[in-house]
């Protein structure tokens, strides 16, 4: 009876740590490792217009370094920088494609690398838990001060994180995909709400995201999100609409805590009203993100 006892004891500690060794994803880092995330973003817009069909493509990709240096209690402090972009756009107005890469001299001697200069090599320095894989503080942020928005021909550069709340959804997406602290097991969903004005235009965004299946070390997530968009763009004279859906999905490694890689497909439209008419835009949009080590 006695050994029956001492069994059932084991049995329950047993249970309750393995529930609680499963519940969560913790960052798993070492000092000094490094880390190269890529996002590749491509639109493409059509309209069409006094019988002509419009098209305006568009496609960037932007490197960020994010660099482990020190680990404490709990804590990492991680130096975030931004290292690399390349752009193609093609629109009426161009015969042919207008190419930039900032890994090229002669691009960025010229007038498009003008701006690209006053973002590249800047860095961000946080703190961020191992445990709920969220920012504590900022400790470093770049100096953006000649920073100014790009034109339609230019790469684009806003696509950077430049703001706080920008860089905490950034973090969010390499640290962890935006997994809950919960256990996770297939089936788990979770949703997250966003709501934010940029120059003038307020977007809300909706996501709902399901771990499809765990394989291994390898957490896969399946995404649904809905964003609509309304308001008038700073100093501009229309003012601008939009509704889109898009899909995708995600893996994240739980012997690191970090995003492996991601990808969407965003479709819908936008009206842009004024004394003149509308214009009624087609728009398509396509991300991959991927994050590979360094060192």
């Amino acid at each position: 009876m006695k050994n029956s006892k001492v069994i059932i004891i084991m049995l329950f500690v047993f249970i309750a740590f393995s529930s609680k060794a499963q519940k969560g994803l913790q960052l798993k880092l070492q000092v000094g490792s490094k880390w190269y995330c890529e996002l590749n973003s491509n639109s493409i817009r059509k309209m069409k217009k006094g019988g002509d069909s419009i098209v305006i493509v568009s496609e960037n990709t932007l490197g960020s370094t994010f660099e482990v240096l020190r680990e404490d209690k709990g804590l990492y402090d991680i130096k975030l920088t931004f290292s690399d972009i390349k752009s193609r756009k093609n629109s009426p107005m161009t015969e042919n494609d207008v190419l930039f890469d900032s890994k090229k001299e002669e691009d960025m001697t010229g007038e498009m690398g003008e701006n690209v200069k006053n973002i590249l090599g800047k860095s961000y320095v946080f703190t961020i838990t191992t445990d709920t894989r969220k920012v504590t503080g900022i400790k470093e942020k770049p100096d953006l001060e000649n920073l100014s928005r790009p034109k339609d021909l230019e790469p684009d550069v806003s696509l950077f994180p430049q703001t706080d709340d920008e860089l905490y959804r950034f973090v969010k997406k390499i640290f962890g995909g935006g997994i809950p602290d919960a256990q996770l097991v297939t089936g788990l969903k979770w949703d997250a709400n966003l709501s934010v004005n940029t120059d003038g235009v307020n977007q809300i965004v909706n996501t709902i995201y399901t771990i499809n299946r765990i394989e291994g070390r390898i957490i896969f997530i399946d995404m649904a999100s809905k964003r609509s968009a309304d308001g008038t763009p700073n100093g501009a004279d229309f003012n601008f609409s939009g509704n889109f859906t898009a899909k995708g999905t995600a893996s994240v490694d739980q012997t690191t805590g970090l995003l492996i890689n991601s990808k969407s497909e965003e479709n819908g439209n936008e009206v842009m009203k004024s004394d003149k008419g509308e214009d009624k835009w087609i728009i398509t949009k396509l991300n991959l993100f991927t994050i590979k080590k360094l060192q």
